[in-house]
C-alpha cells in the first residue's frame, strides 16, 4: 500500500483522440502543451492546471480530460501520400506557442496554436538556385537529396552580411536542416522579423576534413548541443555519429577562396569541423548453430537523438537495438581554448 501511494499517477485523456498512430511525444518549452506526433498528423494536448496540497493536475483527479488541438488537419487528410518527417516546438518562450513541421513534400510549415489549420510561415526547401543561397559547387536536387530532419540552435546575433550592413543587430534561432545525402543547411529564423536573408537556406555548410562520401548517404538525425560554440551531432542509419564543431569562417580564408561569381550572401557562413566520429553497435551478435563462429546480422535502422536536460555536453540515442548515452568530455577544453588569448593558444 505504501509503495502504491508513493508511485501514484494521474491519467491525462484526450477529449478528441488522434486518428493516427502516435510515434513521439514532445513537451513545449513552457511545459503547457504536449505534441502527439505521428507520420500522418500532429495533435496538441493542453496540459491542465495544477492546484492543491500536492500541486497535482485538477487538484488530484485520477483521470483528467484534456482539450486537444489538431494541427494541419486539412493538410494531412487532403493528401494520402503526404507524411510528417519531423516536428519540433519553436524554441522561443516569449511568443505564443508555435510548432514546426517538416513534411515529405520538402516543406517546412510553422503553425501558431491559435490558428492550427493555417501556417504562419511556409518554407519550400526545393526552390530554384536563384532562391537558395548556394556555395560555389552549386546544387541540383535529386531523389536522395531531400530534407529528413532539423534542429534548432540557441539564439544568436545574425551576421551583418545576412541581414544587411545598415540593419540594427538582429537575433535569431539558427535552424540546421539535414538532408539524406549528409549535407546540412542553415536558416536563421525569427518569427517577429523577416529582414534581409532571414528564413532563406544557407549552404550546404562546408565540412572539414572533406570526405568523398560526404560522411555517408544515409543521414537520419541531427542534434545541436547548446554548447559554446555549438556542436552538431549528425547520425546515419548505419550507426555512425559525427561530432561537428560549428565555427564561423575566417575572413582571410574566404578572401583567398572567394570568387566574384559567388553570391555575396554566402560569405562567412559557419563551417562544420568534424572533431570525432563514434560508431554505435547496432548489430546483434549470435552464435552459429553448426559452428562456434560468431555471426553478425548486419542491419541499419533510424536513430533518434535526444538532448540531456541536465548536461549540455551529453545526449542520448534511441534505436531498434536499444539506447546509447554519449558524453563529450572535450567540450570544456575547447571552450577554454577558444576563450584564451592568442598567446596562450600557442
Amino acid at each position: 500500500t505504501l509503495f502504491r501511494s508513493m508511485c501514484s499517477y494521474q491519467t491525462l485523456l484526450c477529449i478528441n483522440t488522434p486518428l493516427f498512430d502516435v510515434h513521439q511525444v514532445l513537451l513545449s518549452p513552457l511545459q503547457q502543451h504536449i505534441a502527439l506526433v505521428g507520420a500522418k498528423g500532429v495533435m496538441v494536448l493542453e496540459v491542465p492546471k495544477r492546484w492543491g496540497k500536492k500541486s497535482e493536475f485538477q487538484g488530484g483527479e485520477k483521470t483528467v480530460n484534456c482539450r486537444t488541438i489538431p494541427i494541419a488537419e486539412r493538410l494531412f487528410t487532403s493528401s494520402i501520400s503526404l507524411t510528417l518527417k519531423h516536428a519540433a516546438w519553436y524554441p522561443c518562450e516569449s511568443l505564443e506557442p508555435h510548432i514546426v513541421l517538416l513534411t515529405s513534400d520538402n516543406s517546412i510549415r510553422i503553425y501558431n496554436l491559435k490558428e492550427p489549420l493555417t501556417p504562419v510561415k511556409v518554407i519550400v526547401l526545393t526552390e530554384t538556385e536563384e532562391e537558395t543561397i548556394l556555395l560555389p559547387k552549386g546544387r541540383s536536387y535529386t531523389a536522395s537529396e531531400i530534407a529528413v530532419t532539423f534542429d534548432f540552435g540557441p539564439i544568436v546575433a545574425v551576421p551583418k552580411n545576412i541581414v544587411g550592413q545598415r540593419e540594427k543587430e538582429v537575433t535569431a534561432y539558427p535552424l540546421y536542416i539535414l538532408y539524406e545525402n549528409g549535407e546540412t543547411f542553415l536558416m536563421y529564423t525569427n518569427l517577429q522579423q523577416s529582414t534581409g536573408n532571414l528564413w532563406k537556406p544557407l549552404g550546404p555548410l562546408p565540412m572539414h576534413p572533406a570526405a568523398e562520401d560526404n560522411y555517408g548517404y544515409d543521414a537520419c538525425a541531427v542534434l545541436c548541443l547548446p554548447c559554446i560554440p555549438n556542436i552538431l551531432v549528425i547520425a546515419t542509419e548505419s550507426g555512425m555519429l559525427y561530432h561537428c564543431v560549428v565555427l564561423d569562417a575566417e575572413e582571410e580564408e574566404e578572401e583567398q577562396t572567394s570568387d566574384k561569381s559567388w553570391d555575396q550572401r554566402s560569405d562567412l557562413i559557419p563551417t562544420l569541423y568534424v572533431f570525432e566520429s563514434v560508431e554505435l553497435e547496432l548489430t546483434l551478435k549470435v552464435a552459429s548453430v553448426e559452428t562456434d563462429d560468431i555471426l553478425e546480422s548486419d542491419f541499419s535502422c533510424p536513430i533518434r537523438l535526444h538532448k540531456d536536460p541536465v548536461c549540455s555536453a551529453r545526449y542520448h540515442c534511441t534505436h531498434e537495438a536499444g539506447v546509447h548515452s554519449v558524453g563529450l568530455t572535450w567540450t570544456n577544453k575547447l571552450q577554454k581554448f577558444l576563450a584564451s588569448d592568442e598567446d596562450d593558444k600557442d
